[in-house]
């Protein structure tokens, strides 16, 4: 039988993907976010192909509570749900686009001349 073992190169990625966050700032706070494993993305891409738009937006959540530290993915979380706070999904979308168009080095949009 065909053993697989992963932890080693589990321990190895991780530390090299904690080595090089993406800075952003929200409202005067500096949040940190981190390039994901891949399988991420194909998760994320899947949930795109569903067609809902409300599938895409919990698997855009969980995409930036896989990828912020824990502290800061509650802060958003927390934002999201007062009712007195401005931030919405909207607000949330524009952070998600530019943290994927860093993490890939692909632009999100087309870029203007």
């Amino acid at each position: 039988m065909k053993s697989f073992k992963t932890a080693a190169k589990s321990k190895a990625a991780i530390k090299k993907r904690r080595a090089n966050p993406v800075e952003f700032e929200l409202d005067g706070r500096v949040m940190k976010a981190y390039p994901p494993k891949d399988a991420a993305y194909v998760m994320l891409a899947a949930s795109a192909d569903e067609g809902s738009g409300m599938s895409a937006a919990i698997e855009m959540t969980r995409f930036l509570e896989g990828i912020l530290d824990k502290e800061d993915a509650d802060h958003l979380t927390a934002r999201l749900r007062d009712p007195e706070d401005a931030f919405d999904l909207g607000d949330l979308g524009d952070i998600f686009n530019h943290l994927l168009s860093e993490l890939t080095g692909r632009p999100t949009e087309s870029q203007s001349a």
